[in-house]
């Protein structure tokens, strides 16, 4: 799971969700950052960053799974993929990990039927983990002439360009990708249909989110508004880019 936050308030609201969804699934989150909100100095109301609860989803002693000889069964084959963890350094419980495939207890094995059985699991506990994908942030008109599509620190820019076109007359909307893995390929899908123009606006040369919407959607975008000289956007120069290219 890969998270996207474009400003501070989100870093704080996206961090807690990856802790929530890393401990909830087992897998690693990543908080994908950049040079710009890490250099971001703002005020904030302490309301903007309320405490959060937290839903732990460790098992105690008798919850956890054992075999007929009362082994900790770490990796235990469930119908929604993921193995009930017991709380780290709880007595009676014993974990062995490796680097290769292994069987419920977490011993190696070569015995295909456990291979299958095993991928199939983190197949299973892949999809509950789409099902919990974050939709992308839709900001304007629901349909219109030009759709501007950002992730990260370009969220801010974006909104302002989007105020700057919409005082032109121009009929502009943005979406926040606040995550890019699974990646929201329906939702977006069904938002490039109802505009004329999609454009990614991106700190990088080679377009990168345009080649993420092409490769999880099969849609091309319209064009890439790119940067890459170390700097960040300017509103107004994301405006000017937008007209030239309707």
């Amino acid at each position: 799971r890969v998270l996207s936050p474009g400003s501070v308030e989100e870093a704080y609201a996206l961090a807690h969700h990856a802790m929530e969804m890393s401990e909830a699934y087992q897998v690693p989150c990543i908080l994908l950052t950049d040079q710009y909100l890490a250099d971001t100095v703002l005020d904030a109301d302490p309301g903007d960053f309320p405490t959060l609860p937290v839903n732990r989803r460790i098992v105690r002693g008798s919850g956890v799974p054992r075999n007929a000889d009362g082994k900790y069964l770490r990796y235990a084959i469930t119908e929604s993929g993921v193995s009930p963890m017991a709380v780290p350094g709880e007595p009676g419980i014993t974990v062995v990990a490796d680097s290769d495939e292994h069987t419920e207890d977490g011993h190696l094995t070569e015995v295909h039927a456990v291979r299958i059985a095993m991928v199939e699991k983190r197949m299973r506990k892949g999809e509950a983990l789409a099902m919990e994908t974050l939709p992308p942030l839709l900001a304007g008109p629901p349909d219109g002439e030009v759709l501007l599509i950002g992730f990260g620190s370009t969220k801010g820019v974006i909104a302002e360009a989007r105020e700057i076109l919409s005082a032109e007359g121009v009929a502009a909307a943005t979406v926040h990708l606040r995550q890019v893995a699974p990646f929201p390929a329906r939702e977006v899908s069904e938002i490039l249909d109802r505009y004329r123009t999609a454009l990614t606006v991106e700190n990088n040369r080679t377009g990168q989110l345009a080649h993420l919407i092409r490769a999880e959607t099969g849609r091309e975008v319209s064009g890439t508004i790119a940067r890459f000289d170390g700097l960040p956007f300017t509103p107004g120069e994301v405006a000017e880019r937008v007209e030239e290219r309707r």
